[in-house]
């Protein structure tokens, strides 16, 4: 509304969260994933394969530091823009030597686990959200600050929705950082406390820090169960 011809906001909110089997059904044969469309049967059969994975489990440590003598397996330090391609093969081949089975992806990536899309992404969102926010969010409905985050990044359908002052992007790689159709699961990789929300269908957590206390979680995607632990 205009007040003495001054343009004045009294509500302002994000687009509506568009769920994920409507998006995907609007776009039928279209492939947002990346990894090739699949038949109706082979959907089918995934989903039955996927139904008896019950002890199938992911464990996912975030920020951790390899040269911390006091840390045990792999992370690495956040750098400057998003997003971010996988590390050449020129600096990972020796470790790779040793553990043939190490993958050096980018961040974010996405895993396909049969029929769910888990979409993991190493940032401090939590911490440059809040720095950024030019208004405390309402506390209406919630007060958990990873909550809110939650609800801006899916409502947004984008991983990063910071000013380009304050993170820049590499344009050619944006459209990594959308997450439409919504995913099953998002990994946010943060140093700040370990939790975990279930949005609107969506299961969605924070590792926590393994360098500051050692926390990880457990994943059981089948079930979409989500243990917070520590050493």
């Amino acid at each position: 509304m205009l007040l003495d011809g001054i343009f004045q906001v009294k509500t302002c909110g994000f687009p509506p969260l568009e769920d994920r089997e409507k998006s995907v059904t609007m776009f039928a044969g279209i492939d947002f994933f990346g990894g090739g469309s699949l038949t109706k049967e082979e959907t089918i059969r995934l989903a039955e394969l996927e139904r008896g994975a019950v002890n199938d489990m992911f464990i996912i440590l975030s920020d951790v530091w390899l040269d911390d003598d006091e840390e045990t397996t792999f992370g690495f330090r956040t750098f400057k823009c998003a997003a971010r391609c996988s590390l050449p093969k020129y600096i990972t081949e020796e470790l790779q030597s040793h553990i043939p089975n190490a993958v050096f992806s980018s961040n974010p990536c996405r895993i396909k686990f049969y029929t769910q899309e888990i979409v993991f992404f190493r940032e401090d969102m939590l911490y440059r959200m809040r720095r950024s926010c030019l208004m405390p969010p309402s506390t209406e409905e919630t007060s958990d600050p990873f909550e809110h985050l939650v609800a801006t990044i899916t409502h947004q359908s984008h991983l990063c929705p910071l000013p380009l002052s304050v993170q820049p992007i590499i344009w050619n790689f944006d459209h990594c950082l959308h997450i439409y159709p919504t995913p099953h699961t998002i990994v946010l990789g943060d140093r700040s406390e370990q939790k975990a929300f279930k949005y609107t269908g969506i299961t969605c957590f924070n590792p926590g820090s393994f360098s500051n206390d050692f926390t990880f979680v457990a994943y059981r995607p089948c079930s979409q169960e989500v243990e917070l632990s520590a050493v």
